[in-house]
């Protein structure tokens, strides 16, 4: 009988007679270590491998704890771990976990490092709750370290990691940041992990659309690179880096130079960069196919799925980039047929990584299946542009309501409405494409449903911060969520504190950097709040997380006769509308000229309003030839925006903007170019018809509708007094900021109170202090004030208390977004509070969204800086309304008509008038006063009674 023996039993075996032969504990285990280092430098990895696993499969007491078992088996594991496949990697670290438990039960740095690794093994298996839960366990451990360890490091990293796989770019930034600061703080000379930390900042501000601030701190990273680490392989991916960025700024040459000067870098560093170049052969097709050079993208798609192919196989995640720009070049190039074929190719990955159209869930990088799933919408809708069937046209709306699904699912990882805005500025074109295409089925249909998935798909894409802010006013009301939303409420208090307080400190580099150190570990610990409670609690978490949009019909059934509402989609080339009314519904697109842009169109419509008033050009000449550009323009948007859906509209028109028309002014629109142009106060401006109110969301609107006040509806007015600018130093703040006095804010809010019950602050009473201190017990608010909007920073937007170099006369957004306002009405009287920073998914972030926020139910705001006088006579006329029972936007109405009907053309200029808008439910306010019209039936009817009465006791006498 033979037997064969192979070299690695036979390696073992020689082991285990050197652990027999040795006399005791100690000594076998000099020998074991010996043993270890001789078959490492001897290169005999097989040898090693044996040593250890015959430690793990004795791995109990007899091993003497002098011998560091779990580091030793730890550093082995470092070391061979690329090398195994997955199973074994996992079985490795289950065998350590138990030899953990026998010697080193209480080493928590030893456990940290298990905790690390296990989280690092389940991010390439892409099971990202594991991960996540593995990380929680890696940062309790480290907790209980009394020393500065790297480890806190690399949970930071990998929590960016995690971040990145669920595409939460916002968050990858926080936590890299949060790493970088821990690791200058600890360890200054560190410079692998610096190294990943510098190129992971890069990749979240390009995914953030930070391009040039990715590219400077790319360039910023190379140059640390040749001092640190001359030839680096971290150059290539720095290299490659630098090219993406471009790519987004569609500088397509610059773009390719950088990618092939990486994959060149790539391959002079060994063959374990084939996934790299495989990547940036990828990146190379997608410029090519941006440029329109389709053949050439088609050849480096092909390599770039070659090279995937090669060296991880058939079935292996990177897989998808090649089939994305495949599908996506061969639709534009018309070849619909290779198209299909390569689209079903990534889909088959995509259904083998467990996507399925009823679980959208998927261990794979979700931003590739979102691309990959909108090649097929691409794919789907030029089949149907080209045959026209029926057939196509539904497989166009299938596949628009699978990546709708799929969005819905990665939003329950996004951790802010940051990181939702950024998603849907990366898939824009997709959506564009969802909503044409359903705008297409119902033309040709006509079909009640897809009109109602319209309108859905519209709703999902506007105001999501807010809804969910409404949504969290709901559940305040449960009591077995108590705890959970105080501890949020403690979250979100403190990260708008620390924003503010950053915003206080200027220019004062050594503050700003420790409150942003704050700022993202607060941050930080809203993010782990949210894992929390999506596994603990996944009832709250969907009650807070996955609010409903209304619907259609829903908003139908709450409308009067006379109400309208109408809500708009915008994409590159179209503007989409639907008009809802209480037995209609209507659509209607429009194609925007090709030789301009919205955004180009209403900013210079808002330029050619402001500039001559706000920059003191005052000549004739100026003033006629503004006045004829702006009607013109006016007009012009009218036709784009109104004109195709007028017909259709009630008294009442509730507007929902979407994107730049947030910053639109639709008071002024004018229905036809008039003659003279100067005539202001007779143009046919489109509120005259129509009474309007905006709202960002319709879904927004119903929940502020249903909004209640414990509060009595009383004024609470404010109209701070401001120090006359002069020269001194305690006034150049104000100099600086324009915050000059206001002459008629004081007589405002005495109009106010004049038709409202209710108190006033003026002067030096008026106080931030004293606001804080009152606000949540009015129904009404009305600030007569100053207010500053950033399109910058939004932290940095306020209500100005005093123009004086005071370092708490600021009342700022964040600071709004802490109250708990009861109010039915809150007015901003004030320059500038509906501005902001114009986000995609959010709208316009101003003060009145602020005040939203803060539970608001209605909110008068201003879209520029505005006239104080004209201010004070439009106040009056508003509350003149509110006090006779008007609703809210009718007051508006009848307010701006009568000041145009008591000015001359000059006083009834738009700029005077138009930049009110309100924003909310319309409903009347209960009036503080009893007018005539309530007192005459009250009393009438106390007179019959006391007649009744009266009448009852003269038959009782008889």
């Amino acid at each position: 009988m033979h037997f064969f023996i192979s070299k690695k039993s036979c390696s073992a075996l020689i082991f285990l007679l050197i652990l027999c032969l040795s006399p005791n504990i100690e000594a076998r285990n000099q020998t074991t270590e010996s043993s270890y280092d001789d078959a490492i430098d001897t290169k005999n990895y097989e040898l090693a491998d044996s040593i250890v696993w015959n430690i793990i499969f004795n791995c109990s007491a007899q091993w003497d704890t002098t011998f560091d078992v779990a580091n030793f088996l730890i550093d082995h594991y470092e070391r061979f771990q690329f090398e195994w496949e997955l199973s074994k990697r996992l079985d490795y670290l289950r065998q350590l976990e138990l030899c953990i438990h026998i010697h080193s039960p209480r080493d928590f740095e030893v456990i940290a490092r298990l905790q690390y690794h296990y989280a690092v093994y389940f991010r390439y298996d892409l099971q990202e709750d594991s991960m996540q839960h593995h990380l929680n366990l890696l940062r309790k451990n480290i907790e209980h370290l009394a020393t500065p360890t790297p480890l806190a490091i690399s949970l930071e990293y990998e929590q960016a990691r995690l971040a990145y796989i669920q595409n939460d770019q916002a968050a990858v930034l926080t936590y890299l940041q949060n790493a970088l600061s821990y690791l200058d703080q600890h360890f200054p000379e560190e410079v692998q992990q610096r190294l990943n930390i510098l190129n992971g900042i890069g990749i979240g501000l390009r995914r953030t659309f930070q391009l040039d601030k990715a590219i400077e701190h790319h360039h910023s990273t190379l140059e640390y690179l040749n001092k640190k680490t001359p030839g680096s392989n971290w150059v290539g991916t720095v290299l490659n880096n630098v090219g993406l960025c471009y790519q987004d700024l569609q500088q397509f040459d610059s773009a390719i130079y950088y990618m092939k000067k990486a994959i060149s870098y790539y391959g002079k560093q060994g063959p374990e960069y084939k996934s790299q170049i495989g990547s940036g052969l990828f990146n190379i097709c997608t410029c090519l196919r941006y440029s329109r050079l389709y053949d050439s993208a088609m050849v480096y798609g092909l390599s770039s799925k070659k090279v995937i192919e090669e060296h991880f196989g058939n079935e292996h995640p990177d897989l998808l980039l090649p089939y994305i720009c495949l599908t996506r070049t061969s639709t534009e190039q018309g070849d619909l047929t290779a198209s299909e074929e390569y689209f079903h190719e990534g889909m088959r990955l995509l259904k083998l990584f467990g996507w399925k159209r009823e679980d959208p869930s998927v261990n794979a990088y979700m931003q590739d299946v979102l691309y990959m799933l909108g090649s097929g919408i691409m794919l789907a809708r030029a089949r149907y542009l080209e045959s026209g069937r029926e057939v196509d046209l539904f497989t166009a709306l299938s596949s628009g309501e699978d990546f709708m699904k799929t969005v819905d699912y990665a939003y329950d990882y996004l951790k802010n409405s940051i990181s939702r805005d950024i998603l849907q500025g990366q898939f824009k074109n997709y959506v564009n494409a969802i909503i044409d295409n359903q705008f297409l089925a119902y033309q040709a249909l006509g079909h009640d449903s897809i009109l109602a998935k319209t309108f859905e798909y519209f709703e999902k894409f506007k105001a999501l911060d807010l809804l969910y802010a409404a949504q969290r006013d709901k559940i305040d009301e449960l009591e077995i969520y108590q705890d959970l939303i105080d501890h949020q409420k403690g979250l979100v208090t403190t990260i708008h504190n620390l924003q503010t307080e950053i915003t206080r400190a200027g220019s004062n580099v050594d503050t700003i950097s420790i409150l942003d150190q704050e700022l993202n570990a607060a941050q930080e610990a809203m993010y782990r709040w949210r894992d929390e409670i999506r596994k603990e609690y996944p009832n709250y978490h969907d009650l807070l997380y996955h609010p409903q949009v209304i619907s259609l019909s829903e908003v139908s059934d709450i409308m009067t006769d006379q109400q309208s509402v109408l809500t708009y989609f915008v994409s590159d080339t179209s503007i989409y509308s639907i008009v809802i009314n209480k037995d209609e519904q209507y659509v209607e697109r429009a194609t925007i000229p090709s030789e301009v842009t919205l955004d180009s169109l209403i900013y210079t419509l808002r330029n050619t309003l402001l500039e001559f008033h706000l920059l003191n050009k005052s000549s004739d000449a100026l003033y006629r030839s503004r006045a004829s550009n702006l009607t013109a323009l006016s007009s012009d948007l009218y036709t784009l925006l109104i004109e195709p859906i007028e017909n259709h509209l009630k008294a009442s028109v509730l507007i929902s903007p979407h994107k730049v028309l947030g910053y639109l002014p639709f008071d002024l629109l004018i229905k036809e170019k008039p003659e003279p142009p100067l005539h202001f106060r007779t143009h046919l401006y489109f509120f005259k018809k129509h009474a309007l109110h905006f709202t960002p969301s319709i879904t927004l609107w119903s929940t502020m509708q249903d909004k209640s006040s414990n509060v009595a509806q009383k004024v609470l007015a404010v109209a701070p007094a401001y120090t006359p600018v002069g020269t001194t130093l305690q006034t150049s703040l104000a100099m600086r900021n324009s915050l000059q006095p206001l002459l008629y804010n004081e007589e405002e809010v005495d109009q106010v109170l004049l038709h409202l019950d209710g108190v006033s602050m003026k002067g030096r009473e008026a106080t931030k202090t004293a606001f804080l201190r009152h606000a949540e017990d009015y129904g009404v608010i009305h600030f007569a004030m100053h207010g500053k909007a950033s399109d910058e920073d939004n932290a940095a937007s306020y209500l100005a208390f005093s123009n004086l170099e005071d370092p708490d006369f600021k009342l700022y957004m964040s600071e709004i977004y802490n109250l708990s306002l009861q109010s039915d009405l809150v007015t901003i009287s004030a320059c500038e509070s509906g501005l902001g920073q114009l986000r995609n998914a959010e709208g316009v972030i101003s003060l009145a969204r602020a005040f939203s926020f803060a539970g608001a139910k209605s909110i008068l705001s201003t879209l520029w800086s505005i006239n104080d006088q004209s201010t004070s006579s439009l106040m009056d006329h508003y509350y003149k309304g509110l006090k006779d029972g008007l609703r809210k936007e009718v007051a508006l109405q009848e307010a701006k008509l009568t000041y145009l009907e008591q000015s001359d053309h000059t006083a009834a200029d738009p700029f005077y008038w138009s930049s009110f808008m309100l924003i909310g439910d319309t409903s009347p306010i209960a009036s503080g006063h009893s007018p005539f019209f309530i007192l005459l039936p009250i009393g009438l009817a106390a007179f019959m009674l006391l007649l009744y009465v009266r009448y009852r006791s003269q038959n009782k006498v008889g």
